[in-house]
């Protein structure tokens, strides 16, 4: 069951109030605390995206952590790069995901459903 992202963002401030986290060198605990709150609500959307299509596709919930692993580093890689170097990219890496064993059909599926990417 997801967890609430007000609770999740409470025991992170709380842990990073009391020293036991580390606040970023340059920022405050409330910048933090903004970025944090943004990058984990950015997450869960996309975990939502991939699992619509995992769902429909009738993927064994086993798997599911090898796609979202994918649908990971896809977000990152859209961070850095755009149009062709990560179209690129992201074919690059479905073909290696689908030889250690995904389903290249499945994988397109998050491509083009969670990142509006056609491969």
């Amino acid at each position: 069951m997801p967890k609430d992202i007000d609770m999740v963002c409470a025991k992170y401030e709380a842990k990073l109030r009391a020293g036991r986290g580390t606040l970023a060198r340059h920022g405050s605990v409330e910048q933090q605390m903004c970025n944090f709150r943004a990058a984990y609500q950015h997450a869960r959307e996309l975990e939502a995206r991939v699992r619509e299509v995992l769902v429909a596709e009738d993927v064994p919930s086993v798997h599911h952590p090898f796609y979202f692993a994918f649908a990971r580093r896809l977000d990152r890689l859209s961070h850095v790069c755009a149009g062709e170097s990560l179209r690129l990219e992201a074919k690059a890496y479905l073909d290696y995901w689908a030889a250690r064993g995904l389903a290249a059909p499945v994988l397109r599926l998050i491509c083009v459903q969670a990142f509006d990417l056609a491969l």
